[in-house]
């Protein structure tokens, strides 16, 4: 997940996710790039993937696995549709995070 740009926390409030705004999202990316072989399986179309994360400790949402949510997000041209594939925990500097990968519908 490092490897690819994530949108400035400053402009964060602009994304929302079923109108929650999450915590951390990285700019879309091919689903070609998805490597991990459990989350591979889960792709479901050839449209770009991204994560939204959320603190495990005090998460800000939650979503299942094949949900539909409504995307706003002025910085993605790819649709407002997207699909949850997945969760993925992780730590990132110290902090238990809850990485929920979607795709564009």
């Amino acid at each position: 997940m490092n490897d690819f740009a994530s949108v400035p926390a400053e402009q964060l409030h602009q994304v929302t996710l079923d109108g929650i705004s999450p915590e951390s999202i990285n700019y879309s990316f091919s689903y070609k790039n998805v490597t991990n072989k459990k989350l591979k399986k889960l792709i479901v179309n050839e449209n770009n993937v991204f994560f939204a994360c959320t603190q495990a400790k005090k998460p800000v949402f939650r979503f299942a696995s094949g949900q539909r949510v409504h995307m706003v997000n002025p910085f993605e041209y790819a649709g407002n549709e997207v699909i949850c594939l997945g969760r993925m925990d992780f730590l990132m500097r110290g902090i238990h995070l809850h990485g929920y990968l979607f795709q564009f519908a």
